[in-house]
C-alpha cells in the first residue's frame, strides 16, 4: 500500500504507538519519547517502501536516523528497554541492517562494521523483550531471524576483511539457526558445509553437530567456499552488481561532477535514464550535450 501511495503522489502520514502514547505528525512528542522520534518514522516509511534493493534508495533516512542514534545513543536505548517499545527495537534492526547492507556492498567497511555495532545493541535490547514469558511465537521466530541476518553482513564483512577467524563464532551462530529451524538443503547457506567438513552425508545436521565443530573446522568451512567460488564468473558477476547497486553516482553536469550523499538522492533523466543530475538547473546545463545521446527529444 505505501509503495502504491507513492507512486500515485498520495500524501503518506505515519501515527504509532509507544509506552508514553501515539507519536505522528503535527502532534507532541510525549515524555519519554526521543525528541527525533520522527527520524525513525521517515526512515521506517522508506524501509516498508521499498522490496528487495529498492530499499536501499531509503539510505539517506536511515542515515539521519543512525546518526541521531549515535548522537543521542542514552535517551533511544532508555527508549527500546520499555517493554512496549519492543515493535520500535524490532524496526530499528531492520533499518539498521539495510543501512550496513549498502556499506559493505560499496565497499565502505569501517562504516558498515560501526552500524552493525549499533544493530547489536538494539537487537540485544530486542532479545530481552522476546525471551519474556508470554512472549508470542511470531516475536520469537522474528527475533531469531533478525540475528541471523545481522550475521550474514557480519560473516560477509570478515570475508571481505579476509579477518576469517573472527568468523568462527559466527559461522557456528548463522549454522546453528539453520539447522535449528529445520531449513532445507536448498535453503541453507553454511549449514550444508558442515556436512563437507565432517564427511557426514548419511544424516541431517543438528545444532549438537555446529557447537560439536573444533576451531580448526569451522575455519576450514569458511575458507573453502572462498576459495573454490571467489574466481568463479557468477561470484564476480555478483559482486560487481552489488557495487553497481549501492554506487553513488555524480552529476551529469560536466562543470558541477558533484557526488550524492545517498543512492537516490539525484534525479535521473525521465527520458534516456541513464544521467542523473543534482538540480534542475544543471540538467538544462547539460541538455545541449546529453541530447546527443539521450535518444529522445525533449
Amino acid at each position: 500500500m505505501i509503495r502504491k501511495a507513492k507512486k500515485d503522489g498520495v500524501p503518506i502520514t505515519s501515527v504509532c504507538y509507544t509506552h508514553a502514547g501515539a507519536v505522528g505528525p503535527d502532534m507532541p512528542i510525549p515524555d519519554g519519547v526521543p525528541s527525533n522520534f520522527g527520524l525513525k518514522q521517515k526512515a521506517l516509511m522508506e524501509f516498508h517502501g521499498g522490496r528487495g534493493h529498492r530499499q536501499f534508495f531509503g539510505e539517506a533516512s536511515y542515515k539521519a536516523y543512525y546518526d541521531d542514534l549515535v548522537e543521542n545513543k542514552l535517551e533511544w536505548i532508555e527508549f527500546f528497554r520499555h517493554p512496549m517499545n519492543h515493535q520500535h527495537a524490532e524496526h530499528t534492526c531492520g533499518i539498521l541492517g539495510t543501512l550496513a547492507t549498502i556499506f559493505r556492498q560499496r565497499g565502505s567497511y569501517e562504516e558498515c562494521g560501526n552500524v552493525l555495532d549499533m544493530e547489536v545493541e538494539v537487537l540485544d535490547i530486542f532479545k530481552e523483550h522476546s525471551s519474556a514469558p508470554g512472549t508470542p511465537r511470531a516475536q520469537i521466530s522474528c527475533c531469531d531471524g533478525l540475528g541471523f541476518l545481522m550475521n550474514k553482513i557480519r560473516y560477509n564483512l570478515n570475508n571481505n576483511l579476509k579477518q576469517y577467524r573472527a568468523n568462527i563464532q559466527v559461522f557456528r551462530d548463522l549454522c546453528s539457526y539453520e539447522a535449528n529451524y529445520h531449513l532445507s538443503h536448498e535453503q541453507q547457506n553454511y549449514l550444508f558445509m558442515v556436512e563437507v567438513v565432517k564427511e557426514c552425508y548419511d544424516r541431517r545436521i543438528t545444532a549438537s553437530d555446529v557447537h560439536a565443530l573444533s576451531d580448526e573446522e569451522c575455519l576450514k568451512a569458511i575458507i573453502i567456499p572462498i576459495t573454490s567460488c571467489s574466481n568463479s564468473p557468477k561470484f564476480k558477476r555478483e559482486s560487481a552488481e552489488n557495487r553497481e547497486r549501492t554506487q553513488l553516482l555524480c552529476c551529469g553536469n560536466e562543470s558541477c561532477k558533484k557526488q550524492e550523499s545517498a543512492i537516490g538522492q539525484f534525479k535521473e533523466c525521465k527520458l534516456c535514464k541513464n544521467a542523473v543530475y543534482c538540480g534542475r538547473e544543471c540538467q538544462k546545463k547539460a541538455w545541449k550535450g546529453h541530447k546527443k545521446i539521450c535518444g529522445k527529444k525533449k
